[in-house]
């Protein structure tokens, strides 16, 4: 496949049936319900919904499943709802999701009407929270810094969580992709708004600022990219591309954008 200053839909295929284009948008995520304590674990269950198309593939409809994205969407949330009961005093907008490492089954998590979260373990160093979260078969470590910024708050509340909706607001595409060789490869991200909500909870103070969510989708086309070039295949023809072990980190804040509100 010969590639050289294009756009990542010119390779990837339609950004509507690609599920890092459009499809995970569509993920809606319930409240955490049947919240309670276990053997001194903290655990919890969401349900997805998927509003539209997940993902496709010439034409039939692949079977969503627990992505990556999810998993760390989930871990967050479940964080978030330990830190509210345990540190009722913590301004969870000031916490910033820094890192994440995610180990992933053999197998997909295909049963997404009760997905049991489970928070193992959760330490504080000083402005530093870590946390490690069990999915299923999915490990997630997690990493948040709390920085003491004099950004102006929203003049209203808002319960819109930032951390399961901000993505739904915002659209990375990849152009001038060139492919140097089998390993090497470079490109420009084109990231816009599309709207501006005001947000709440964990990481909502920095909204202004990339999100290591959004950096997420925008490496996870770019290896899709150099995987099917590599292997000499389209999107089409592949199988689902699994991800067993991710690592991401974001060192310190770069506020350059315009603050929404």
């Amino acid at each position: 496949m010969e590639v050289s200053s294009m756009l990542v839909d010119k390779i990837l295929g339609n950004y509507n049936e690609r599920y890092f284009g459009l499809g995970h948008k569509q993920t809606t995520y319930s409240e955490i319900f049947d919240l309670h304590e276990e053997a001194g674990d903290f655990i919890g269950y969401v349900a997805l919904h998927q509003d539209s198309c997940w993902s496709k593939k010439k034409d039939v409809v692949v079977t969503p499943h627990l992505s990556s994205l999810d998993g760390i969407v989930l871990a967050v949330l479940m964080v978030e709802k330990y830190l509210e009961k345990m540190a009722p005093w913590l301004s969870l907008d000031s916490l910033l999701v820094e890192s994440f490492e995610i180990k992933a089954g053999a197998t997909p998590i295909e049963d997404l009407n009760r997905i049991p979260v489970k928070l193992k373990k959760m330490y504080q160093d000083k402005e530093t929270y870590a946390a490690t979260i069990h999915i299923l078969n999915m490990k997630i470590n997690l990493s948040l810094r709390r920085y003491d910024l004099d950004l102006v708050a929203p003049e209203t509340e808002s319960d819109i969580s930032y951390v399961a909706t901000h993505l739904k607001s915002m659209t990375h595409d990849l152009t001038n992709i060139d492919l140097l060789s089998e390993k090497y490869a470079n490109c420009d991200v084109v990231r816009q708004c599309i709207s501006k909500p005001i947000y709440s909870g964990i990481s909502s103070r920095y909204s202004a600022s990339i999100s290591i969510f959004e950096w997420l989708i925008i490496v996870s086309q770019f290896a899709q990219v150099m995987a099917y070039n590599f292997d000499k295949i389209t999107r089409c023809d592949s199988d689902t591309l699994w991800m067993r072990t991710i690592k991401a980190e974001i060192k310190g804040l770069c506020l350059t954008l315009n603050l929404p509100w």
